[in-house]
């Protein structure tokens, strides 16, 4: 069971937390992952060899990240948590929630979801990427999460995330902005149980900022670590609202290319031959490509 640190709360033990509850995403060696798009964000995505992580609050399905934050104070009302703690959660949670900019980009382990294929490629008229997951992550310079769809581990994550913050305010240790960093990853990594059918795994980035809006010295740090894949910060339009993404690589020569599979949606016109030529003049080699073998209208 995991134990607040012995000075917290008059040595009493805060909250029972599931010890075996883990955030990081590890996938196996032949584990593939999928991501479904457009046409022409598919043609985007191969020609550049790079994948956009997106502001979450400007995705289709933004309200999970309200669903995520309602699920936290909810909590907050109800754990046994004394009234000066509760109230310095609520100003740094506040604080970082008013400064941070949660990027994503989603996938599923499953190519066959209808409702993917319906929201995200264009109601089948785009294709669905197949990335090993393995080689893909360790490209990616950004947290990797497996969406959590059942309430009680939401729950779990949630409280244990609460009990390390409580250690660090207790103890004053200059890592608390980092603790509160990781609770907002929960809510990146939270839905409803609606969703459960998506399978959904997630690269997750948290831009934290001052109160000029200019990057905090860590975040600059940990992106000059990776400025072999990371572009910068850009913005696109999202029903007219300036959008912040980033554009990481997925790779740099043909050895290292983390994609094993396209499928075509059910409504593409696309040939095998049409996507065969296409991702020869892309530079890619020895991809799997088939059709989603779907019937619906």
């Amino acid at each position: 069971m995991a134990n607040v640190c012995a000075s917290c709360i008059n040595n009493v033990r805060f909250m029972e937390v599931n010890a075996t509850i883990v955030d990081e995403y590890n996938p196996g060696n032949n584990d593939i992952i999928y991501y479904y798009c457009s046409a022409e964000t598919f043609r985007n995505i191969m020609y550049s060899k790079s994948l956009w992580l997106c502001d979450v609050k400007r995705m289709n399905d933004s309200e999970e990240i309200i669903y995520g934050q309602n699920l936290f104070l909810d909590l907050m009302k109800e754990l046994p948590i004394p009234e000066n703690r509760r109230n310095e959660i609520e100003y740094y949670y506040n604080l970082f929630h008013n400064n941070l900019v949660t990027l994503s980009a989603c996938f599923s382990e499953s190519s066959e979801i209808l409702s993917q294929w319906r929201g995200y490629a264009d109601d089948a008229k785009g294709f669905c990427i197949g990335f090993n997951a393995k080689k893909l992550k360790s490209t990616f310079p950004f947290c990797a999460l497996k969406i959590v769809y059942d309430v009680d581990k939401q729950k779990e994550l949630i409280k244990k995330k609460l009990n390390d913050v409580l250690c660090h305010i207790v103890s004053k240790t200059p890592t608390y902005e980092t603790i509160i960093g990781e609770l907002l990853f929960i809510f990146a990594q939270i839905k409803h149980p609606s969703f459960k059918e998506e399978r959904e795994i997630r690269f997750v980035h948290n831009i934290i900022l001052n109160e000029d809006y200019s990057l905090i010295d860590s975040v600059k740090e940990e992106w000059k670590q990776y400025n072999e894949y990371l572009d910068g910060i850009f913005f696109r339009l999202v029903n007219n609202i300036p959008s912040p993404y980033v554009k990481s690589y997925f790779m740099r020569n043909e050895e290292d290319c983390p994609i094993e599979e396209i499928v075509i949606g059910s409504k593409n016109a696309s040939t095998l031959f049409d996507v065969q030529l296409f991702l020869k003049y892309c530079g890619y080699h020895d991809i799997n490509i088939k059709r989603y073998d779907s019937s619906y209208m």
